[in-house]
């Protein structure tokens, strides 16, 4: 069965509503770090993919972040930019492709996720870099689980725009695990990510909305 993964974007020392990847767009909720709990309860587990955009975007980790990473009671999928030498076991490390391009020197682990990170269905650092080629890329770097996220969709309420490019990544590398997300309104658009052959879906403003579980 599908999961669903509470989605925390993190900028200026917050936890904010993430708009269509337009991200000085991007304004605090109401309660702040304090939602972990409601997501998690909404969801029935405790698993948080957590974006920390200041990192991502200037090298600057929240300085909130530490006490959530070494206190949360089950797993993260952290998505920084930055090189960690060590985390707790429970993060999962999320390399997002709009950092890989500064070639980290890194080998992906039996954990290790990869973001692809797309803006209106193409890769965010470049216009002509096809995303069916950098998936098939970064499998051959090693990586087994996937996200597939075009920002351009999330917080949009429009519905899922990454379904065609999940079944072709379904199809071509069946046993890799399969993320996604993104244009989220209700439970029929969870349900068109699974026929999709996903295993999880990343969700945030459906969540904070109440359109969903």
């Amino acid at each position: 069965m599908i999961r669903l993964v509470p989605v925390l974007d993190i900028a200026n020392g917050s936890v904010v509503r993430a708009i269509g990847g337009r991200r000085d767009e991007y304004g605090p909720i109401d309660g702040g770090f304090g939602v972990t709990e409601r997501l998690s309860s909404l969801v029935g587990h405790r698993t948080l993919y957590v974006a920390d955009l200041d990192a991502i975007r200037f090298g600057r980790p929240c300085s909130h972040l530490d006490s959530l990473l070494s206190s949360w009671p089950g797993e993260i999928w952290l998505d920084d930019g930055l090189i960690r030498p060590t985390l707790p076991a429970s993060i999962r490390r999320v390399f997002g492709t709009e950092s890989l391009r500064e070639q980290w020197p890194i080998e992906p682990g039996h954990k290790s996720i990869v973001s692809i990170d797309l803006q209106n269905a193409l890769p965010m650092y470049s216009d002509t870099l096809d995303p069916h080629d950098l998936i098939a890329s970064q499998f051959e770097m090693g990586f087994r689980s996937f996200i597939l996220l075009d920002l351009a969709s999330v917080g949009e309420r429009r519905g899922p725009s990454t379904l065609e490019l999940c079944r072709w990544t379904r199809r071509q590398f069946p046993n890799i695990e399969l993320i996604s997300g993104g244009g989220i309104r209700d439970r029929d658009d969870v349900a068109r990510f699974e026929d999709a052959g996903v295993d999880a879906v990343l969700v945030a403003t459906a969540l904070h909305d109440g359109t969903l579980p």
